[in-house]
């Protein structure tokens, strides 16, 4: 099941946020897939039936891609516990005005990632290393499988 928001024309709202991360980003990601100096902080996500993942190119000369993914905001810190499809910071909840989709600039060759097919199953937890682009989406600087917090 794919999170489906309120439409904007003839896409989502999520789609239409999640493609409009891309602009400002590549202002200053030259070469996307290239680490940006700038600080991140981890996020912990649950995998779930709620969780949506999807790629779509990164520009018209088709040189990167980017990758998606769409979960549901955990309104405690992931130490707490973590619902199906839920992702969190490790100390706090996420706020009303922080981004719930999840962006990753690949070489124009990838089309998924080891999330992609993980997240599916609520015993999967992935660790996603973010910032906030200030455009609606947090971007991944790097990620690997995560556990529970307990």
């Amino acid at each position: 099941m794919r999170k489906t928001g309120k439409q904007v024309g003839q896409q989502t709202e999520y789609e239409a946020r999640f493609q409009a991360g891309y602009p400002a980003g590549y202002e200053v990601w030259q070469h996307p897939w290239q680490r940006l100096e700038v600080e991140t902080f981890p996020l912990l996500v649950r995998g779930g039936p709620t969780i949506g993942v999807r790629w779509h190119p990164g520009n018209v000369q088709g040189t990167f891609n980017i990758l998606g993914l769409f979960f549901n905001k955990g309104t405690r810190p992931a130490g707490l516990g973590l619902a199906p499809g839920q992702g969190s910071w490790l100390d706090r909840g996420m706020s009303d005005n922080e981004p719930d989709i999840l962006q990753q600039n690949v070489p124009a060759n990838v089309t998924s990632a080891p999330w992609f097919i993980d997240l599916r199953s609520p015993n999967k937890y992935w660790t996603f290393y973010v910032f906030n682009t200030g455009q609606g989406v947090l971007r991944i600087t790097r990620a690997h499988p995560g556990r529970r917090i307990d």
